[in-house]
């Protein structure tokens, strides 16, 4: 439920590939996220360091996010 809560309203969760990169990110990082154009991935940058992130939507998932939300998607104001 948390994870469609999320999509629906535009925001995209994401899990670090390797779980120790967990302890990479630290509070005030500047950090850089980036996405493939079609959100198959995604990589956050922490300094010099690339994470790997893994999104794992349904193509639906990714219509919805690439919209803005499933207000957006369907249309509604």
């Amino acid at each position: 439920i948390h994870l469609a809560n999320l999509i629906n309203a535009g925001i995209a969760p994401l899990t670090f590939a390797d779980p120790a990169d967990y302890d990479s990110v630290s509070l005030g990082d500047a950090c850089r996220l980036s996405f493939a154009e079609d959100l198959s991935s995604a990589v956050l940058t922490v300094g010099e360091k690339e994470i790997t992130l893994v999104t794992g939507y349904t193509d639906r998932q990714k219509k919805i996010l690439l919209a803005g939300g499933l207000l957006a998607f369907t249309g509604g104001r």
